[in-house]
């Protein structure tokens, strides 16, 4: 793997920090991840550029073009998995342990 050195404002930086530590991340394994999936952002578009093109010279003719575009993302698999895991835990809405209170008792009238 190879050591890349960029410059970014300060205040990119330190966003970026955050956004990492939120994800339990380091600085470089953060930047690391969203090279890497944009990467394969821009190769599935042009996969999919090509498969476009190769429908189009057949025809759209074949099924076997047709599920190529129905595989599943790969980038989109791994964003619904970080999105699971962040909601697993829950989120914290400064509830009690247990509910003291009735339905009723809030809508008194």
């Amino acid at each position: 793997m190879a050591n890349v050195t960029i410059s970014l404002p300060d205040d990119i930086v330190r966003e970026a920090r955050h956004l990492a530590v939120d994800r339990g991340e380091s600085l470089s394994k953060f930047v690391s991840r969203l090279v890497e999936e944009q990467v394969g952002r821009v190769h599935e578009r042009s996969a999919a550029r090509e498969r476009q093109r190769r429908m189009m010279a057949e025809g759209f003719h074949s099924n076997d073009a047709l599920e190529d575009f129905a595989e599943p993302s790969d980038a989109r698999d791994r964003a619904r998995e970080r999105l699971r895991q962040m909601m697993a835990p829950g989120l914290e809405l400064g509830m009690p342990d247990k509910v003291t209170w009735t339905r009723d008792e809030l809508y008194e009238r």
